[in-house]
């Protein structure tokens, strides 16, 4: 299925072409920011700089993009929008060009197919551009880029089940969520058939991995579709791609503001506080090339109704909060004692026990399968982190073929109920039609043989971290080191749902495909024969589809950290949006966070007219 926006986008076009790495990128890259002839940071505006503005949106990811485009619709509501990155995708000014792709200036983060290459295979010197160095734990796959996780992802989307509102005490109906996505949808497509020739790629794999779980019997969905079923279902992953280029938000919604005089954008923005008096934002301290010792600190001043949207991201919006003194009673000597723009007071503390206190991201474990006696090797898989000369002259030419997509071929969903903690383990695969890199496996014993790999996460976890400073002064999303596995029925749970899926395999293939576990080692020693638990521990993957740190939930949640209109706890115009504000996970996440910069900034507005 397909569905494109209805909304007429002019984002700019860009730019000229820097290359890193590899045959593909012809020399090493120096950066994604765009500069001026004098250093400074590319700034976009249209009109001169008000006094004060009405709303300050700290973070241009997916959340933070959405909301700045909805509340910046209404000509009379300034609104700045604060991105600590640089340019990512071609209509931004990124400069990240491939060799195979210099003609026309699309970037790796406009081709689909290049997320293997951006997630698994650029250099440290390079994704060091978009590390968010703020953060000492858990390493992670974010990005301080204009766009976010929506610029690099897998742009993989997802309409959440309508039980997923009571899943996580969500202030709204469902009936109101899929309003939402409806509203967010009219302005970027999605479809499960990326390729402009209508053909999907790396079929092989779906159909021995379609063919086992029907046995099994699941069956195949279309999955925005029947957004509903999410037990023993797969389908064709569906994802924000249009006319073979990601369609994500620093195109769409970028796009549809850009021009707006209301509107401004500082890239290399980063945030360091917002100061606030007895919880009422005043305004917000910034610095511009944050990097820079000489840069100085900035002040972006809220007009008297003025309020500020925190879109920094599960993982950065409890430091943004913490640093304005705001948060749990545990860090307030440790943050008054930094060397903060603005100092803060220990009386002036606002008590906020549940920012930062409930971390979560998805639990995911990668397992290889070979299958032999393959007749079309070909069209059984695809090696994104190896294309050849004719796949990526096709993609050039005619924006068809697999680089037209992310790795993913197959998603499919299964929910297991575990009578001893008494709950409801959503599992999901993701299949990739190649094998994951940077592992030790056994060879294929012959062309015939071809190998591949099943993506099994957890969705929803019971195990929690907290996110704050250390007495070193270094800033974690994972202080307690609980993040993975620290709730014995997770890892339980995931192995016994992986054995269940090798046998499905097994008994469909009659042995033709089999699991393929590398070698134990000195850190990896356990093995899956004789210690399950401990191997799903020791190979766990970071999924970046965290969560928990400021919940929004009604008022009969005692782990909420901002109220049913999305606003802090504890202030009055300080309000929050992104993927920090779910207290539980389902699907990919990438289209709920989206939906979430809708939703805070329709509250936004609502506080604004008040």
């Amino acid at each position: 299925m397909t569905s494109y926006g209805s909304i007429a986008l002019n984002a700019p076009d860009a730019v000229d072409t820097t290359r890193s790495q590899r045959q593909r990128l012809a020399v090493a890259a120096t950066g994604l920011v765009a500069l001026t002839a004098a250093g400074a940071l590319v700034a976009w505006s249209l009109a001169p700089t008000p006094a004060a503005w009405d709303v300050v949106v700290v973070g241009g990811g997916p959340a933070g993009l959405v909301a700045a485009e909805y509340l910046s619709r209404d000509p009379s509501i300034s609104v700045l929008l604060l991105e600590a990155g640089g340019p990512s995708l071609q209509c931004t000014g990124g400069t990240m060009v491939p060799e195979y792709a210099a003609s026309t200036g699309w970037t790796l983060f406009d081709i689909p197919g290049e997320y293997a290459h951006v997630a698994f295979g650029l250099p440290k010197s390079v994704t060091d551009v978009w590390r968010i160095d703020e953060l000492s734990s858990p390493q992670n796959h974010l990005a301080k880029i204009l766009g976010g996780s929506s610029s690099i992802n897998a742009a993989l989307y997802f309409r959440t089940p309508d039980n997923y509102v009571d899943e996580i005490d969500w202030p709204v109906s469902a009936t109101t969520v899929r309003n939402g996505f409806a509203a967010i949808e009219r302005f970027f497509g999605w479809t499960d058939t990326p390729s402009m020739d209508g053909r999907r790629y790396a079929q092989g794999v779906y159909n021995t991995l379609a063919s086992a779980l029907q046995l099994a019997n699941y069956s195949e969905h279309d999955l925005n579709h029947d957004t509903n079923a999410k037990h023993r279902v797969f389908g064709h992953p569906p994802f924000t791609v249009k006319d073979g280029l990601r369609d994500s938000p620093a195109k769409t919604f970028l796009g549809a503001m850009a021009h707006r005089p209301n509107f401004a954008l500082r890239l290399g923005a980063r945030v360091e506080q917002i100061v606030h008096a007895n919880g009422k934002a005043t305004h917000v301290l910034y610095k511009e090339d944050a990097a820079n010792a000489a840069s100085v600190m900035h002040e972006a001043i809220l007009s008297a109704r003025g309020a500020v949207l925190v879109a920094t991201g599960a993982l950065l919006s409890p430091r943004l909060l913490l640093q304005s003194g705001i948060g749990p009673l545990s860090q307030r000597d440790l943050v008054t004692k930094r060397p903060l723009p603005s100092p803060l007071r220990a009386d002036a503390w606002l008590q906020n026990e549940n920012v930062g206190a409930h971390i979560f991201d998805a639990h995911q474990v990668a397992l290889t399968f070979r299958t032999a006696n393959v007749s079309n090797s070909s069209g059984f898989g695809f090696d994104y982190m190896r294309p050849s000369p004719s796949v990526l002259d096709q993609f050039v030419k005619t924006r068809s073929g697999p680089m037209a997509s992310a790795n993913p071929v197959l998603i499919a969903y299964e929910t297991v109920a575990d009578a001893f903690s008494g709950h409801s383990f959503q599992f999901q695969l993701s299949v990739f039609p190649h094998v994951m890199p940077n592992l030790e496996l056994s060879p294929p014993a012959n062309d015939q043989e071809m190998d591949w790999t099943i993506c099994f996460t957890l969705n929803n976890p019971l195990s929690r971290d907290r996110a704050g400073f250390f007495p070193n002064g270094s800033y974690s999303g994972a202080m307690a080191g609980h993040l993975y596995w620290s709730h014995p029925a997770d890892a339980r749970m995931m192995a016994t749902f992986i054995q269940s899926t090798i046998d499905q395999i097994a008994a469909y293939s009659k042995q033709a495909t089999v699991p393929v576990f590398p070698a134990p080692s000195a850190l990896q020693w356990a093995t899956w024969a004789t210690n399950r638990t401990s191997w799903i521990v020791q190979h766990t993957l970071i999924t970046d589809h965290f969560g928990g740190a400021c919940i929004v939930a009604s008022n009969r949640s005692n782990d909420r950290c901002a109220d049913e209109t999305f606003r802090v706890l504890g202030t009055s115009n300080v309000f929050v949006g992104d993927g920090s504000v779910v207290k539980s996970g389902n699907v990919n996440p990438y289209g709920f966070v989206m939906y979430t910069g809708y939703e805070a900034a329709t509250h936004v507005d609502a506080y604004l007219r008040a």
